[in-house]
């Protein structure tokens, strides 16, 4: 889908534009191509789960985190996390990601090493380059065949787990834990699928995941008290909550960690290109942090050398700029004004971790050749 198209209707389906003579006929005109559009996923999933289409299986273990909405759900710093702590708790593990708009998609891919800022994420994607900076030593493997992906990366590294980044529709991979990311906020019972609403396939598909994982936006989420819209979809998976603190915050391409608490007073303004933009002003609210502005480009957008110095004309009527990670790694090849460019990450927090982990290291090990 293209970018821009795919910006208009994320506006449209967050209800940032207003509906108007417009938006009403937009809504019943995509209604169609919609219903036509979750009755072909379902009938694929079905076709699989019939084995009428097969599945192949990597020997070692794979866990997919994935979700059924387009974008903003947090798969990604949720892929990080969960390989980070499969790595801490002594598996050798390894990424399997799509590579989602970069240039070369026949290409496989590598990405292994600390030294993200070697990665071209035009080359690569922005996501991969993102999840090899933050994992180090965990390899990434980008390409749009997973089970191709992963036969690669067992020639040249021991892998006991392959954690499979937005790989909930990709059945073609077997896996043995379905990890779903939903947003809690959003009300299950009035999402539609692509066109007219984010859906990539009905709420049905939760019934095959293992694990749904309720994402809440911040530390205030009073996940308990509400309504429980996404659940009741799922079939027998286990359903924890979550949320996405904000991380750390610091100086673009340097070590530096910022204490937000110090640029209360100053002039900022945000930039991102990223599925629900508001979800990451509203972290930079949380922090304390008053946002003059808030500069939005189409999600996986591929910053320019025009965007780039419009953002340099904006930034000189502000004290500091703040942007994502996952933009951080495309607007780092430019040059910026010393510590004025700022990254905040963002941090999974599993409200039951314990249990998770219980339920997923259980599927690992019934699923252990």
């Amino acid at each position: 889908m293209n970018r821009r198209i795919r910006h208009a209707l994320q506006a449209y389906w967050e209800g940032s534009e207003p509906r108007g003579f417009v938006g009403r006929v937009a809504f019943w005109l995509l209604a169609p191509p919609s219903w036509v559009y979750a009755a072909v996923q379902t009938m694929r999933r079905r076709l699989y789960r019939w084995g009428v289409l097969r599945s192949r299986r990597l020997f070692p273990a794979v866990v997919s985190i994935g979700g059924v909405r387009v974008g903003g759900s947090g798969k990604t710093p949720f892929t990080a996390w969960v390989a980070g702590r499969l790595r801490d708790k002594g598996y050798r593990v390894a990424v399997l990601t799509r590579g989602y708009g970069r240039r070369d998609r026949g290409e496989s891919l590598i990405l292994h090493g600390s030294d993200g800022g070697r990665w071209d994420p035009d080359l690569c994607g922005d996501e991969p380059c993102l999840l090899a900076a933050s994992l180090g030593d965990v390899p990434v493997v980008v390409d749009a065949c997973r089970y191709r992906g992963g036969v690669n990366a067992l020639r040249f590294f021991p892998v006991d787990v392959f954690v499979l980044d937005d790989g909930f529709q990709h059945l073609a991979l077997a896996r043995d834990c379905d990890v779903v990311l939903v947003p809690d906020e959003e009300d299950s019972a009035r999402a539609a699928c692509l066109p007219r609403g984010p859906l990539r396939e009905p709420v049905s598909a939760l019934r095959d995941a293992d694990i749904v994982v309720r994402v809440g936006p911040s530390r205030d989420s009073g996940l308990a008290d509400r309504p429980r819209s996404w659940p009741r979809a799922v079939g027998p998976g286990a359903v924890y909550g979550a949320r996405m603190d904000p991380g750390a915050l610091r100086v673009l391409g340097e070590d530096v960690v910022l204490d937000p608490a110090g640029l209360q007073g100053e002039r900022v303004f945000a930039i991102s290109g990223i599925a629900r933009p508001q979800g990451f002003q509203g972290s930079l609210e949380r922090l304390g942090l008053r946002i003059q502005e808030h500069v939005t480009y189409p999600d996986h957008h591929r910053y320019t050398r025009q965007d780039h110095l419009a953002l340099l004309d904006r930034l000189a009527g502000y004290q500091r700029a703040i942007t994502t990670e996952k933009d951080a790694v495309k607007l780092a090849r430019f040059p910026w004004p010393k510590d004025k460019l700022l990254v905040l990450g963002v941090r999974p927090v599993l409200l039951d971790e314990v249990a998770f982990w219980r339920v997923l290291e259980a599927r690992l090990r019934r699923g252990a050749p």
